[in-house]
């Protein structure tokens, strides 16, 4: 069952956005654009607001002034449902005096960890989820852990706890950090999300630290009636473009290695995988892509599961779909599936969102329009190129 009514219907769309700034409202706004990343990326907004027409304590002075701004932005239908699309904290105000405007751009709170630098030794005897809980939260038991563990305040939702200390994970030449020179708390966090096969995101103020969410069960169906010979004569969507990655549709063989320090000994798992559709072409064939990757604590079964993990993410990162400037409707977040249907081809299957952007204007024509980007794969992988 879909959670959109696919069938094109003329209806009147009336966009209900609230702005708050500091937990103000704020009226006076003329453009939005809200930019929502799946995973391991920071989501971006910018606000366009009219400098005269903001209240009187509100002039010239007191934006120069202000130094932290926590901006939350909120999109819906009037006499329907809405979404929180971004709380996070402004990086810089464009101020443009002739044209009366203020222009405020940020990014959520994945800002806070991105901007906090820190030794990669501080967390070496600790597990990738305590040092998730530590960077969010802090530890305020005792000055000298407050001191080393400050925090930010934040809430954590980790709901797997994780085993293995950091530390092992350096004696891993793989392991992308490097314990001699200073981090930012997001770059370790997304290096040890990516080691344990979690995700690592912001949801509101609260820090999620864990195996990837869940998807929704009901797709938002894109429906296309193809014309014979010709370009779609119905669709929901204004426009649907499609791109496949004809390198990673290759075979692929992957290899997982991991030395135990301990007990001498090197375990190792390999696992292939065919694309169905290259067996029947003729021609020479081109060999397949060979990906090898060498992790840390694993024995026999952790390298079968960590080969079949990666050979599932690099077989499926094939098809991408973009489909740009389509009306706002808060019932498509990026933990809903897009089910594309109607083309007749390979195309017709669920894809992930891997970037909606939001967009919002109040004069001329503008409304809410939304631009969105997905992928045939789970959105949580990745896939070195």
């Amino acid at each position: 069952m879909a959670v959109n009514d696919p069938a094109l219907a003329s209806s009147v769309r009336v966009p209900n956005f609230t702005v708050t700034i500091n937990g103000a409202p704020i009226m006076a706004f003329s453009s939005v654009r809200v930019t929502q990343n799946a995973h391991h990326s920071s989501d971006t907004f910018e606000l366009t607001l009219s400098l005269y027409a903001q209240p009187p304590d509100r002039g010239l002075v007191w934006w120069d002034n202000l130094t932290d701004a926590e901006v939350e932005i909120t999109a819906g239908l009037v006499g329907g449902m809405s979404q929180q699309l971004i709380v996070g904290l402004v990086d810089s105000v464009d101020t443009r005096l002739m044209a009366g405007k203020l222009i405020l751009t940020g990014r959520d709170y994945t800002s806070a960890l991105i901007e906090t630098r820190i030794d990669a030794t501080t967390y070496l005897n600790k597990t990738s989820t305590q040092a998730a809980k530590l960077i969010a939260a802090g530890d305020s038991s005792t000055p000298v852990t407050q001191a080393m563990y400050p925090g930010h305040g934040m809430s954590v939702n980790i709901p797997q706890q994780t085993s293995t200390y950091i530390g092992a994970y350096y004696d891993d030449q793989s392991f992308w950090m490097d314990t001699t020179h200073q981090v930012t708390e997001w770059d370790l966090l997304t290096a040890c999300a990516e080691r344990e096969g979690f995700t690592v995101l912001m949801q509101g103020k609260t820090l999620y630290f864990g195996p990837p969410p869940q998807y929704n069960d009901d797709p938002y169906v894109i429906s296309l009636a193809m014309a014979p010979g010709g370009p779609p004569n119905m669709a929901n969507a204004p426009e649907v473009n499609l791109s496949r990655t004809m390198t990673l549709a290759r075979d692929i063989s992957v290899t997982v290695q991991s030395a135990d320090a301990l007990s001498q000994k090197v375990y190792k798992a390999t696992a292939t995988s065919s694309n169905s559709n290259r067996n029947s072409r003729s021609g020479a064939k081109v060999p397949p892509q060979v990906y090898i990757f060498n992790e840390a604590a694993l024995d026999n079964v952790g390298c079968l599961k960590q080969v079949q993990l990666k050979l599932r993410q690099l077989s499926q990162h094939e098809r991408i779909i973009n489909l740009p400037d389509m009306p706002g409707d808060p019932l498509l977040t990026v933990l809903t599936p897009i089910k594309l249907i109607g083309t007749g081809s390979g195309w017709d299957q669920v894809y992930y969102a891997d970037e909606i952007a939001h967009e919002y204007r109040v004069e001329e024509e503008g409304g809410w329009t939304m631009s969105v980007r997905a992928k045939n794969h789970d959105t949580a992988s990745s896939v070195p190129l």
